[in-house]
């Protein structure tokens, strides 16, 4: 499980999302079950963990090059 989780976590610093983001993005998934799945306190089903991939992968290819998502440039948020 410590891959996955370490993967986990990579992913979501590759994507320069916080915890909070991550939470959203993953089907606006409770804080603290978050929280666990990273301390590896928690550890979800394989079906889980691969949907959680899934949905990155469609994320990772909405990233322009340059690393940016399309709610960022430059580092800062779109104002609303």
């Amino acid at each position: 499980m410590a891959g996955v989780v370490s993967r986990l976590r990579a992913e979501r610093e590759r994507l320069g999302l916080t915890q909070g983001e991550m939470e959203s993005f993953l089907w606006k998934m409770p804080h603290r079950t978050y929280q666990d799945i990273e301390a590896e306190k928690r550890v979800p089903p394989d079906w889980v963990m691969a949907a959680i991939f899934e949905r990155l992968a469609k994320r990772k290819s909405l990233v322009g090059a340059g690393g940016q998502t399309p709610r960022t440039k430059k580092g800062k948020k779109k104002n609303n």
